[in-house]
């Protein structure tokens, strides 16, 4: 039998695309010769090269998979339904919709549209930390998830350790035999739980039957608004009951105010939030800012009618400000903004991926010939430096 590789894709008639024997390296040859040198004890080469490598071959990676994406979109008969990711194609595809969809969506159907994590004993959970080079700047929209650094969780609580940011740093030069200076660090336990966003959609067997319209449903309205959901309760969740504890809400974030009678533009207000943040140790690694706040830096004129900020419309995909990527969202107040080291603020931990629930069984729906969708995912959220994280106004308090 005639060995095969693995292909590099797929055409969109479905043949598989091979490498050509003896051409240059596929991406994903390039990450397996890295994550190889990487590994090797021996290796003496430039790892800092290796690792800025390793970022552009990611970056590349999950380019290619988002253009098959769209032209495998592209081949349907309906193509105004523009898929957030792959997971209602998942559902589609799934062998368990399949029998529900041959046997007359009867009952009701569940499918992890992506890798759920069981449930585990009550406790401490036991955290699994994702391996690789998280993207920071990433050539699609950003969401306020996206942001933070990403776990999963296995277990019905985090146990978390906060550094309150009130401890003293005390090193220094030690003559030969002296006693050397003590430095403090000031730590919290705090435990956290993950709580539950969903929603659901009524539609007709008849959309169920159109696998484009199906597509439509779950990408555009389920998803999309479990996303935005989700978001808003990263920022403003009030921590009661079935509510995440907001960045927002959580106290110890740095803040930055202008200065009695001070006026200034928007943008020079959030440069200004940035010194604060590298003084502290923080490089800045996202904003987050309100759609109003950034049409009017993005409009912002001199006197001659110049622009202040230079935009290029053709990458409004990817807004940034000080060379710093910009989610852009209503998850946080008009005249508020956050900006700072998100990915050393705060974990969010995944304890069930989103899952998707398909029946007829709800009220009237079976004799209605109407089916129900459940969106729903689980997470914690876990803010560890919240000093990381500078909260900005850009007018002076009253």
């Amino acid at each position: 039998m005639q060995y095969l590789p693995k292909p590099l894709g797929f055409r969109r008639n479905g043949r598989p695309i091979y490498p050509i024997k003896g051409g240059a390296e596929t991406l994903e040859q390039r990450r397996d010769r890295i994550s190889r040198q990487l590994e090797d004890p021996n290796f003496d080469g430039d790892v800092d090269a290796l690792l800025d490598e390793a970022a552009e071959v990611r970056q590349l990676i999950e380019r290619g998979a988002r253009r098959n994406r769209l032209l495998t979109l592209a081949g349907d008969d309906d193509v105004r339904h523009v898929p957030a990711g792959v997971t209602a194609e998942d559902f589609r595809n799934s062998p368990e919709f399949a029998a529900y969809r041959r046997g007359g969506y009867a009952g009701k159907v569940k499918v992890d549209v992506r890798a759920a994590i069981t449930t585990g004993a009550p406790g401490v959970a036991t955290v699994e930390r994702p391996a690789g080079i998280k993207q920071l700047q990433p050539d699609y929209p950003l969401t306020v998830a996206a942001l933070f650094a990403q776990a999963g969780m296995s277990g019905s609580a985090i146990e978390q350790v906060v550094d309150l940011g009130t401890g003293t740093l005390a090193a220094a030069e030690v003559q030969e035999g002296a006693v050397k200076p003590e430095s403090s660090i000031n730590l919290d336990t705090r435990t956290v739980t993950p709580k539950t966003v969903a929603h659901w959609v009524k539609i007709s067997r008849q959309a169920a039957d159109d696998n484009a319209q199906l597509t439509g449903y779950i990408n555009n309205r389920l998803m999309v608004g479990l996303q935005k959901r989700l978001d808003q309760q990263l920022m403003n969740g009030n921590g009661a009951g079935a509510n995440l504890l907001g960045l927002l809400n959580t106290p110890g974030l740095t803040t930055y105010v202008p200065g009695s009678g001070q006026t200034m533009a928007k943008e020079d207000a959030i440069r200004r939030a940035i010194t604060i943040a590298q003084i502290a140790g923080f490089a800045p690694t996202g904003l987050v800012i309100h759609p109003t706040d950034w049409q009017d830096i993005e409009l912002s004129t001199t006197q001659d009618d110049t622009f202040r900020v230079a935009t290029n419309i053709q990458s409004a995909m990817s807004p940034q400000l000080w060379g710093v990527p910009a989610v852009v969202t209503t998850a946080v107040p008009a005249g508020t903004f956050l900006i700072g080291d998100f990915v050393q603020a705060a974990t969010l931990y995944t304890r069930q991926s989103a899952t998707l629930l398909m029946s007829d069984s709800d009220g009237n729906d079976f004799i209605s010939n109407i089916l129900t969708i459940l969106a729903e995912t689980r997470v914690a959220f876990a803010v560890d430096v919240p000093q990381a994280v500078v909260k900005g106004a850009y007018v002076p308090a009253a």
